[in-house]
């Protein structure tokens, strides 16, 4: 008999509000919701920081209801920090699931140096 969604979150531990994270063979499923934002994704990337190495990771955003645009860059630079892992996500809209693939494409940029710092002229 296949396992039904209440026995599949029985071995989630929770990280934090909205977060629950249960390794099965391995890998970790991360269920996120009600809402993922900037907040949410640096904490998810300390989450799977911390568990490093992980042959795969699969990100749930079913339960999200409000998902802010501005956490989709942190969450792209938390899944390059993975490396080979292999990455699954359910549950993002096509537009969020392509500006997400834009993110991961992208070099990430050395932050500038602020004006008048001393690490430059002026």
């Amino acid at each position: 008999m296949p396992a039904d969604r209440s026995s599949r979150s029985r071995g989630a531990v929770p990280f934090g509000p909205g977060m629950a994270v249960e390794a099965r063979e391995g890998s970790l499923d991360v269920q996120l919701g009600p809402r993922f934002g900037v907040a949410e994704a640096e904490r998810l990337s300390r989450a799977l920081a911390s568990r490093q190495p992980l042959p795969g990771v699969t990100l749930d955003f079913k339960e999200v209801r409000e998902f802010e645009a501005a956490a989709l860059w942190p969450l792209s630079l938390c899944l390059r920090a993975l490396g080979g892992a292999k990455v699954s996500l359910r549950g993002l809209t096509r537009s969020q699931a392509r500006i997400l693939g834009y993110c991961r494409s992208r070099e990430p940029r050395p932050a500038a140096s602020p004006v008048g710092s001393g690490d430059g002229p002026e």
